[in-house]
């Protein structure tokens, strides 16, 4: 048996439940009727122990509902709001939460794992000195660059191709990502060449510092030979994600 005595809860100056006292019967369906804005939803949000009463009391077989976690085992609380999908079952929606996780752990894992290599090189540029860190920031604005060239190739990717595997068209899938491949090698290919024959040029676009330069500078020519192979990564880990595999 739920029983609720003298029920408030206020948020700010707006008093949503006044001293509402109510006992619901085991076995028992129980409505409430009301208009929008009479605080229904907050009622059955404080009965489930979402919400703590600012008054009053509420108690399923005589236990406290709110921070009681053996009491909201047997009590849940289903909003009205848009946390689910029109005419979905709880088997869809467990369904459809598992896979968000799925796809969601290994991007978060991915993007850890960059985060943690760009940490690394921070580290050990320090040790370098001030010239060396800023060569490496300055020199690193032309991977800045490519990153917005290829970023918007990969969504173009996701979004045609992802539409694509709805309907399970393969064969357009593999032409798109044909395509997001021939522009990434061009792009990749124009920058690469262009920061290996003229580093120092770039890197003096940035500044003046003579010993930046320097730095930046041999940064800039051996980390371009990496571009081609970062272009084209990205493009296919991009398809990969759109067929969900990745």
């Amino acid at each position: 048996m739920i029983t609720a005595t003298n029920v408030s809860k206020r948020f700010d100056s707006l008093l949503a439940v006044d001293r509402v006292t109510a006992t619901i019967q085991q076995g028992a369906v129980f409505g409430l009727i009301g208009s929008n804005g009479a605080g229904k939803s907050t009622f059955l949000r404080l009965l489930a122990g979402v919400l703590k009463p600012d008054e009053g009391t509420i108690v399923i077989d005589d236990q406290p509902v709110y921070e009681n976690p053996a009491v909201k085992q047997r009590c849940f609380f289903i909003s009205d709001e848009q946390y689910f999908f029109q005419n979905s079952t709880p088997e869809v929606m467990k369904s459809f939460y598992k896979t968000l996780v799925t796809l969601a752990i290994p991007i978060a894992l991915q993007n850890a794992v960059t985060f943690a290599v760009g940490l690394a090189d921070n580290v050990m540029i320090g040790t370098l000195g001030d010239s060396a860190i800023s060569g490496v920031y300055v020199g690193s604005q032309l991977q800045t660059l490519l990153q917005m060239f290829i970023g918007g190739i990969e969504g173009a990717i996701l979004i045609l191709a992802a539409q694509y595997w709805g309907k399970r068209d393969t064969k357009s899938i593999r032409r798109i990502a044909a395509i997001g491949v021939r522009f990434a090698l061009l792009i990749g290919l124009v920058i690469t060449v262009t920061a290996f024959l003229l580093p120092s040029q770039i890197v003096s676009l940035f500044t003046s510092d003579a010993s930046v330069i320097e730095s930046g500078t041999v940064y800039v020519r051996v980390v371009s030979l990496s571009y081609i192979f970062f272009c084209i990564s990205q493009v296919m880990v991009a398809t990969m994600r759109a067929v969900e595999t990745a």
